[in-house]
């Protein structure tokens, strides 16, 4: 089973869109601009996935590329000074996203959730 993980993993480094902020994945491989973020098939599942990889081999590999996933998540949110009414999100193609303090705050806590995932996963903290 292990052998079979690795593979995926192997798959999933390969074609990692590896860039200035860290790691993607296209959700649509014909248009790499289709990045998610999400713990069931975006970015952040793809970080708990390497750093559960690294626990179960001790491949610093997999710890890379689990810290350049969170290093890609961290870098495309932006947290304007407090007084603002709304937060951005940039994309890869440098446009801005605008949405509400509600759904940064719900941002906020999944990016929150998901850096002790991979923190107790991994045995490392990330690089914040």
């Amino acid at each position: 089973m292990l052998q079979l993980a690795e593979g995926v993993g192997r798959w999933l480094a390969d074609n990692a869109i590896r860039g200035p902020q860290g790691f993607s994945w296209p959700n649509d491989t014909l248009n790499p601009e289709s990045v998610g973020y999400d713990l069931g098939s975006g970015v952040a599942g793809k970080a708990v996935y390497f750093a559960a990889l690294y626990r179960a081999t001790g491949n610093s590999d997999y710890l890379d590329m689990a810290l350049g996933a969170a290093d890609y998540l961290i870098s495309v949110i932006e947290y304007p000074s407090s007084s603002s009414a709304t937060r951005r999100c940039r994309r890869m193609d440098g446009s801005i996203v605008r949405f509400s303090d509600h759904a940064a705050r719900k941002v906020r806590q999944l990016l929150s959730k998901y850096v002790l995932a991979v923190e107790l996963t991994s045995g490392s903290p990330l690089r914040v």
